[in-house]
């Protein structure tokens, strides 16, 4: 029982800093967007325009 509960900390302390590597090399190698994704829903009198859900 006890080893099983290192295991899962163990998987989770390595996913956490796989995870924070990618987030921190991300933050410093780029400064801007690289892609923007909008929900929403298309408006039949303004067919080129976007509503947001929220």
């Amino acid at each position: 029982m006890k080893s099983t509960n290192i295991r899962i900390l163990l998987y989770a302390t390595i996913i956490l800093v796989i995870f924070l590597g990618g987030y921190y090399t991300g933050k410093i190698t780029s400064s801007e967007t690289t892609r923007e994704i909008t929900i929403g829903y298309e408006n039949q009198e303004h067919p080129n325009r976007l509503y947001k859900n929220y």
